[in-house]
């Protein structure tokens, strides 16, 4: 987005955003590259959008996802990933990342002294 942009050209960069937000992390489908077009409308009015129960929505969208993927011909799940690992990591903690320890990048410290 430029940063000269008209009010109407923000508006419509946000509006592409939020819909990004809503068909690629919130309620993906299976191949994660299509925005399904009953979203749209929820873009009509910007003072409406903040008053959804969007992670109603998400858990809405998130369980019967899980309920077809647990048929072992299913090779893909749809549904918000993040919130599924979030909920894992918090449950069941034995399967959480270690976030204790810094990240460390060796191939890429390997470097930092050298042109």
């Amino acid at each position: 987005m430029p940063l000269d942009a008209a009010d109407d050209a923000m508006i419509q960069y946000a509006r592409c955003y939020i819909l990004y937000l809503l068909g690629g992390m919130l309620l993906p489908d299976k191949a994660n590259n299509t925005v399904h077009v009953c979203y749209l409308p929820l873009l009509a009015d910007f003072d409406v959008i903040s008053t959804y129960s969007w992670g109603s929505a998400c858990l809405c969208c998130l369980y019967p996802a899980m309920c077809l993927a647990t048929d072992y011909t299913v090779e893909g799940m749809a549904g918000c990933h993040t919130l599924l690992m979030s909920w894992i990591y918090y449950r069941l903690s034995f399967w959480a990342p270690d976030v204790t320890t810094p990240h460390t990048f060796p191939l890429a410290t390997r470097w930092a002294g050298k042109k």
